[in-house]
C-alpha cells in the first residue's frame, strides 16, 4: 500500500466542476486523483453541469458513494453550512478540504486590460468573495470535526507572487495574496493540533476554461494534470506534520517518491523572507 492511499478519507474539494469540451480543469484533476487514491469525495461547485459532467464520467465512484456532488456557492455562507452538513450527513466528517474554487476578471466580464478605476464595485467584490471569503467559511466550517479527530488537511490554491501584483488583476491578484495571508495565520494557529495548512499552485498559467476564453496559445501552457500528483500527498498522512509551505506544481518530479518530492519543494507560505523583518508583538511578546 502506498503511503498517499486515501482510503477512508473524506474529503472536500471547492471548485470541483470544471469540466469542458477542453480537458478537465484543476479543480476536475484534484478530485479525480483522491478517488483514485481511494477517498470519498464531495465536489462543491456553482455549476451544476459541469458536476453533473464529471459524475458521468466517473460512474463507478457514483454508484459506489464515492462521490457526491453539491450544487454550492462557496461566497455565500448558507449555502457552504447547507452542503457541508449534507457531506457529514451522507459521506460522514470530512478529514480534508481542499478550496480550490476560484474566479478572475475574464469570469466576471472584465476584459484583460481594465484598470481597477474601471472595475464594477460588485464585480470585484465577488471575486474576493469566491477566493478569499469562501476558504475563510469553508475552513471555519469543517475544522471542529478536524480538531475532534486530532487530523485534518487544509490545501488552499494560491498563486505566484508575480501574478497577485499584475496589472489588470486588481480583483484577481488581491484575493490570491489575501487567500496565502489567511493560510500562514491558519497553519500557525493550527500548530500542534494535528491540522495542518499548505497551499499548492500550478506555477504558471495553466489551459483551463478562463485561459481559453483569452485566446492563448493553450499548447504552450501547462496542464491541469500537474496539479494531481500533489495534491493527492498534501492530502495523505503521507504529510503528517508538514504544514505552513506552499508547494509548486510545475516543479513536483513525479519521478521521485512523492514525500521525496515534496522535500525540493522549502518553500515557506507569505514570503516572510521578502520582508525587512518584523517588529516584537506587544500582546504575544514575539
Amino acid at each position: 500500500m502506498r503511503a498517499d492511499d486515501l482510503a477512508g478519507t473524506v474529503a472536500i474539494v471547492t471548485g470541483a466542476g470544471s469540466v469542458s469540451d477542453l480537458a478537465l480543469g484543476m479543480g476536475t484533476v484534484i478530485v479525480q486523483h483522491l478517488l483514485d487514491a481511494g477517498a470519498t469525495v464531495a465536489g462543491f461547485d456553482w455549476n451544476a453541469e459541469g458536476l453533473e459532467r464529471f459524475a458521468e464520467r466517473n460512474p463507478a465512484a457514483v454508484k459506489e458513494g464515492r462521490f457526491l456532488p453539491v450544487v454550492c456557492d462557496v461566497s455565500a455562507p448558507a449555502d457552504c453550512a447547507a452542503a457541508v452538513k449534507r457531506v457529514i450527513a451522507e459521506l460522514g466528517v470530512p478529514n480534508v478540504l481542499f478550496n480550490h474554487a476560484g474566479i478572475g476578471e475574464t469570469d466576471i466580464g472584465q476584459t484583460g486590460q481594465t484598470r481597477f478605476w474601471e472595475t464594477d464595485y460588485g464585480r470585484w467584490e465577488k471575486v474576493q468573495r469566491v477566493n478569499a471569503f469562501g476558504p475563510f467559511v469553508m475552513a471555519r466550517l469543517v475544522l471542529p470535526g478536524m480538531l475532534q479527530k486530532h487530523w485534518g488537511r487544509i490545501i488552499n490554491t494560491s498563486t505566484s507572487f508575480q501574478t497577485m501584483l499584475d496589472k489588470f488583476r486588481s480583483g484577481y491578484g488581491p484575493s490570491k495574496a489575501a487567500l496565502e495571508a489567511h493560510s500562514a495565520i491558519w497553519a500557525k494557529e493550527l500548530q500542534g493540533t494535528g491540522v495542518t495548512v499548505n497551499c499548492l499552485l500550478p506555477g504558471g498559467m495553466v489551459a483551463t476554461n478562463a485561459t481559453a476564453r483569452l485566446g492563448v496559445d493553450l499548447s504552450k501552457l501547462l496542464k491541469a494534470e500537474i496539479m494531481g500528483p500533489p495534491a493527492r500527498w498534501l492530502a495523505s498522512r503521507a504529510s503528517d506534520g508538514v504544514t505552513g509551505r506552499r508547494f509548486i506544481a510545475r516543479e513536483w518530479d513525479a519521478s521521485l517518491e512523492p514525500s521525496a518530492a515534496a522535500l525540493r519543494q522549502q518553500y515557506p507560505i507569505g514570503w516572510p523572507n521578502l520582508g525587512p523583518g518584523r517588529t516584537v508583538d506587544p500582546l504575544l511578546g514575539t
